[in-house]
């Protein structure tokens, strides 16, 4: 499902209007996908630095400035498609683990639209309510997941209690299928 943001001059001139007229018609078509339309110089335009018309926003990823076509806004929507990235962290966060996190996150990979932490072995110590890393990766990224095996959870002596809100605890199996939707997995 994508975003589709359109501003508009007011009132709409023929730009605009066939502009409005093509996003319709793609909606009306793949209705899986939201639409918006605001009017230029509007809060949301202005929020968004959006200072010309027509334009059209995809998932607050890719702007075009001018008309699309039907099949422009299908391109630019693929083109903006969520990317998630997975980090398997297996070791506890010492001061090296948490350098390397702190350079990771600012370099490109941190740019990703989801961010999944897959914590194995030692890494379930990044999940405890007491966790300095677990704090900076959360405080630092949005959209953010941290995924435990229980088996490993027990391993370490850590009850649920003493995670994390929003931790997930899964099985071995669910825990693979969910690396496998990554579209880049980093292992530390």
């Amino acid at each position: 499902m994508a975003l589709l943001e359109v501003f508009v001059n007011d009132p709409p001139g023929e730009k605009c209007t066939q502009l409005m007229k093509n996003v319709k018609k793609f909606v009306s078509n793949h209705q899986e996908h939201d639409f918006k339309h605001y009017k230029q110089g509007s809060n949301v335009s202005k929020f968004l630095n959006i200072d010309s018309a027509p334009s059209i926003l995809v998932n607050r990823k890719i702007l075009l400035n001018g008309v699309a076509s039907y099949e422009g806004i299908q391109k630019l929507i693929e083109d903006s498609k969520p990317e998630e990235i997975g980090f398997v962290l297996t070791r506890s966060p010492g001061n090296n683990e948490y350098r390397v996190i702190e350079e990771i996150l600012a370099s490109p990979f941190g740019t990703f639209d989801s961010h999944n932490f897959f914590l194995l072995n030692d890494g379930v110590w990044v999940a405890r309510t007491n966790s300095p890393i677990h704090e900076y990766i959360t405080d630092t990224l949005q959209n953010v997941k941290f995924f435990c095996i229980d088996e490993y959870l027990s391993e370490a002596g850590i009850m649920k209690k003493e995670l994390r809100e929003g931790t997930e605890i899964i099985n071995l199996g669910r825990f693979v299928d969910q690396i496998m939707v990554c579209d880049r997995t980093i292992s530390l």
